[in-house]
């Protein structure tokens, strides 16, 4: 009786050690199903993360090329110019909501469609647009009248050496047409000079233009004037020279500025910059695309103390030196 109340016993304190090792086991398996599930959801909640930066990348892609990117009022590829401001909406055949001149139709309509002092291919927006085909540049006309030059020399010759051949050999047509192919060849290079930049009244109307309102802005705001000078050829321009011409005193203090950095100033809009900045900088940028285009030996010099007087010189082509003058107020 004794050895089977005792064996009882032994099998009931084994059955409870039974039932304590399930009850372990079953709450370790939900614990770890937990984990797993809570993975899971961190593993979407990082795709999610992912996804939207991804979206946001995307909305800020560097493109300001349609009407709808030219028309939002933001300044979507980050250039610092905003819709119409931005050369990639203003010279866009694409895009209809900034007006403008950038197509075909309007560069050869006598028309200054964007208001900007400049008509048809005057306009950089039409002469140096690729999309542009009306406005051929004068250094390609140069050239086309060069090679036409060329074609009638070779076409002289061989008339003059077939044409008469054996017989009088002569009577000097083979020569005379040679003549004239090196006269045709003759104002094919002329053309070429020509194409190369504008002299003296052209280059000052087109001055006029692009400086009409245009303010220098220091701590006083100044207009620009004009000033023409006879040149030294096509010599860069020197102090002792530009003293002389403006009549600037000889111990006037004197300070030589790298155009491109002159103008770097003058044609990057700071950021948050309202649009009427936004617009000088603008006319700035195509200020100094007008200056590249026609004058060489690009230079600032500046004169004086506190009032400084400053000159953006060059010379043409023809060998003038010109001059945008205006003041700069450093106190």
């Amino acid at each position: 009786m004794t050895r089977c109340w005792f064996f009882g016993l032994s099998l009931l304190v084994l059955s409870f050690a039974s039932l304590a090792c399930d009850d372990s086991t079953g709450s370790g398996s939900p614990g770890e199903g937990e984990g797993e599930g809570e993975g899971a959801a961190e593993g979407e909640g990082e795709g999610k993360g992912d996804v939207a930066e991804g979206e946001g990348e995307g909305e800020g892609s560097g493109r300001e090329d349609t009407d709808r990117l030219c028309h939002d009022g933001i300044d979507n590829d980050g250039d610092g110019y905003r819709d119409c401001a931005d050369f990639d909406c203003a010279r866009n055949p694409a895009v209809t909501v900034c007006g403008g001149e950038n197509h075909d139709g309007v560069c050869a309509d006598g028309v200054d469609n964007d208001s900007d002092g400049y008509t048809d291919c005057l306009d950089f927006d039409c002469s140096r647009n690729p999309a542009v085909t009306v406005c051929a540049t004068g250094e390609g006309e140069g050239e086309g009248a060069e090679g036409e030059g060329e074609g009638a020399e070779g076409e002289g010759e061989g008339e003059g050496a077939e044409g008469e051949g054996e017989g009088a050999e002569g009577e000097g047509e083979g020569e005379g047409a040679e003549g004239e192919g090196e006269g045709a060849e003759g104002e094919g290079e002329g053309a070429e000079g020509e194409g190369e930049g504008l002299c003296a009244g052209e280059l000052t109307e087109a001055l006029t233009l692009a400086v009409d309102d245009l303010w220098f802005t220091s701590e006083s705001d100044y207009l620009f004037d004009i000033r023409q000078w006879p040149g030294e050829g096509n010599l860069a321009p020197s102090e002792s020279q530009v003293r002389r011409l403006a009549a600037i005193p000889a111990d006037a203090l004197f300070e030589e500025r790298d155009f491109v950095d002159f103008f770097e100033n003058l044609t990057t809009p700071y950021e948050g910059a309202p649009e009427e900045e936004i617009a000088t900088c603008a006319r700035y940028a195509e200020l100094q695309q007008l200056l590249e285009a026609h004058l060489e030996h690009l230079v600032v010099y500046r004169f004086g103390e506190i009032e400084i007087d400053v000159f953006i010189l060059g010379t043409t082509r023809c060998g003038e030196l010109f001059a945008l003058h205006t003041v700069s107020i450093e106190t």
